[in-house]
């Protein structure tokens, strides 16, 4: 089996010794790819041994080899052994190897089963913890201090999502646009450009964007605006014609109006309650 490619992994063993510390990250991977073939190792790695699945994976288990969609996790308990992969196709998948008194502390304490397949809706939590304890352990001045609060991060991330797997679920595209929405509230985006943005219809984009957010995607985009305006109108070196305009507002009589719906007070008003160093 052929290792296709990665975007980060680390790896740290030495053969046959084994650190006594309350925790030791050996090896992170994440969103390795790997080419058809199965990973088979009956010794395991002398350590604890989490991975998720992206892409549909088989796991030899109760004796056979069994199939499981992508999103599928799994954590080896300390010594036991490995079998895992996709014998037909490309497979791709994120991990961690780990061991230690305080890990198995945090295991207990958390309540995070070992040796049971498990399933995740929505894997970005667990990937950017994983990414920050890689660039934590590959510095030359890495700290346990800072790598145990990452590490017990990650454990209560698996938890919440392992106990309400579609609690915290959206669609990759949808969670992408919303960042994006989020990082540039002043642009007064459609309903049309969000959709063709988003690959979807926009009848079919805003039933949605409603179902995952609670709200329709206008009223989301609004809100963004006049959040941002009400925060620029603590700045006294614009007028709140600039404001309404930086913040995408088509004149200063429409942004009065939809300011004074909202927050329930003229922008001007506003910003003599709150800009004179009372409470925001």
């Amino acid at each position: 089996m052929k290792n296709l490619s990665f975007s980060l992994k680390y790896l740290h063993y030495v053969t046959g010794v084994r650190e006594a510390a309350p925790l030791r990250i050996s090896g992170v991977g994440l969103r390795e790819a790997m080419s058809p073939g199965r990973v088979e190792r009956p010794a395991g790695t002398r350590d604890r041994f989490l991975v998720l699945f992206h892409t549909p994976v088989e796991l030899f288990r109760r004796g056979e080899w069994e199939s499981y969609p992508a999103g599928t996790g799994m954590l080896w308990p300390d010594g036991a052994g490995h079998f895992y992969g996709n014998s037909d196709e490309n497979w791709t998948h994120s991990w961690l190897h780990f061991h230690g008194t305080e890990a198995e502390r945090l295991l207990r304490e958390i309540g995070i089963v070992d040796d049971e397949v498990f399933h995740f809706s929505d894997s970005g939590e667990m990937e950017r913890s994983l990414e920050k304890i890689y660039r934590e352990v590959t510095r030359s001045d890495a700290s346990d201090r800072i790598v145990l609060p990452l590490f017990e991060v990650l454990l209560r991330e698996l938890k919440r999502e392992i106990s309400h797997p579609a609690a915290g679920f959206v669609p990759e595209t949808l969670r992408h646009l919303k960042i994006r929405l989020d990082a540039a509230a002043a642009i007064p985006w459609s309903v049309e450009e969000l959709a063709r943005m988003s690959g979807y219809s926009s009848s079919h984009f805003a039933a949605l964007f409603r179902r995952y957010f609670g709200v329709a995607p206008g009223e989301y985009c609004r809100e963004l605006r006049l959040r941002r305006a009400a925060y620029e109108l603590l700045n006294w070196n614009f007028t709140v014609s600039e404001i309404a305009e930086n913040c995408g507002f088509s004149s200063l009589g429409r942004f009065s109006r939809v300011f004074r719906e909202h927050f329930g007070m003229a922008p001007s008003q506003w910003r003599k309650l709150h800009g004179s160093g009372s409470s925001f």
